[in-house]
């Protein structure tokens, strides 16, 4: 009865394992498959948070972008995934504005990947003309004379 037991845990084990493990390739290789089918877009919005998971080397990095509106492409909206780095094989290529902060206006150019959890933009892995940047406008900004003593 022992080794019944045994024997029918070890192949709930190795289904379950196989299961997830299957799952898990298949959600990797639609993302990047989705991602390259060419649809670009290109959208303002503001950075919301910088998602990189601890512990996980494997995993995208990138901000998480609350959509303003879209400047071409497909429509999007709500809080979009911007993928600037990581992942398995390595992400590359693209312009990153690495001074963007949380709460910043920033404008994002990629290549679109829609995924029932959260829409997903790369800017690395595509061409080298896809970026994520801040986006400045002269009325958020305050200019300060500049007082050099002994000059003026």
């Amino acid at each position: 009865m022992k080794r019944f037991l045994i024997s029918i845990t070890t192949f709930f084990l190795t289904v379950s394992i196989t299961v997830a493990a299957t799952t898990l390739a298949s959600f990797t290789g639609d993302v990047q498959v989705d991602a390259l089918k060419g649809q670009e877009v290109r959208f303002r919005g503001r950075a919301v948070r910088w998602v990189d998971p601890p512990g996980c080397f494997d995993c995208y990095v990138g901000w998480d972008v609350n959509v303003t509106y879209v400047v071409s492409g497909p429509p999007i909206a709500g809080t979009v995934g911007v993928v600037v780095g990581g992942g398995y094989e390595g992400c590359s290529g693209g312009y990153v504005d690495w001074y963007i902060g949380p709460g910043d206006q920033v404008e994002v150019y990629g290549a679109l990947a829609s995924q029932p959890q959260q829409d997903l933009v790369f800017v690395c892995g595509g061409s080298p003309w896809y970026y994520i940047r801040r986006v400045t406008t002269f009325r958020h900004q305050v200019f300060l004379p500049v007082v050099l003593r002994g000059r003026y």
